[in-house]
């Protein structure tokens, strides 16, 4: 761990531009992920830099971003919660276990890094094991 920890900086920012490039289709697209992307950086050390605990102040970020963007989408999409199936046939084929198998490693790998989360690990994962998305639906 020693070894990599000057370059943890160098893998994060090309796992993000590798991100951008991949997922954007457009030049727009690709502007406004990168802007999103830095003035999410900006709040993140404007936060962590203020004198109030770091706890709360990612508290209530987290809550004011995530939390009420979703109750207000909610609300105005009248979400309905669907039925579910407690009898479900689940059959694993060769796909299921690739795709367990990769997910394991990329897990394994976001534990060394601490930078990237599970949204980012998903995307890695379903890289290596072939199964992101294709043609039109990139």
């Amino acid at each position: 761990m020693l070894a990599i920890k000057p370059y943890i900086y160098l893998i994060l920012v090309l796992a993000v531009v590798y991100m951008i490039k991949r997922l954007n289709r457009n030049l727009y697209l690709m502007a406004w992920f990168s802007f999103l992307f830095i003035s999410s950086r900006i709040v993140g050390w404007i936060m962590l830099n203020t004198p109030i605990s770091t706890n709360v102040s990612l508290l209530t970020i987290f809550s004011g971003l995530f939390g009420v963007s979703t109750l207000i989408y909610s609300i105005t999409q009248n979400s309905v919660v669907p039925a579910q199936d407690r009898f479900h046939n689940f059959r694993i084929n060769k796909n299921i276990i690739r795709g367990i198998f990769t997910g394991g490693i990329a897990g394994s790998i976001l534990g060394f890094l601490q930078g990237m989360g599970p949204a980012q690990g998903s995307i890695l994962a379903q890289e290596l094991s072939g199964g992101g998305d294709i043609g039109e639906n990139r």
